[in-house]
C-alpha cells in the first residue's frame, strides 16, 4: 500500500510538472515546443512502468486516441471505484 500511495503522489507531481511545462512554453515555436516534450518524453519514460500509466490513466495525456483514453479495468483502480 506505501507503493500505491507513492506512486499516485508522484503521479500528482507528473501531471502538475506537465501543466507548468506546457504553461510555460507558450508562445514558443512549435519546433521548441516538440524538442521540451521529447526531453518531458524521455525522462517520464525512466520513471517505474506502473507510475506512467497511472499517469496516463488520470488524465495526464487526454489524446491517447481520437476519442480520448481507452477505458480499461485498471481504471477501477486509478479512478478510485470500486465496491467495498
Amino acid at each position: 500500500m506505501e507503493s500505491a500511495m507513492q506512486d499516485i503522489n508522484q503521479t500528482r507531481l507528473m501531471t502538475k510538472m506537465a501543466g507548468m511545462i506546457e504553461f510555460a512554453m507558450q508562445g514558443q515555436s512549435p519546433d521548441y515546443k516538440k524538442e521540451v516534450r521529447g526531453v518531458r518524453k524521455d525522462f517520464f519514460c525512466t520513471l517505474p512502468v506502473r507510475r506512467v500509466w497511472i499517469f496516463l490513466k488520470s488524465g495526464g495525456r487526454k489524446n491517447l486516441s481520437k476519442d480520448g483514453p481507452v477505458a480499461g479495468p485498471e481504471d477501477v483502480i486509478v479512478d478510485g471505484k470500486g465496491s467495498r
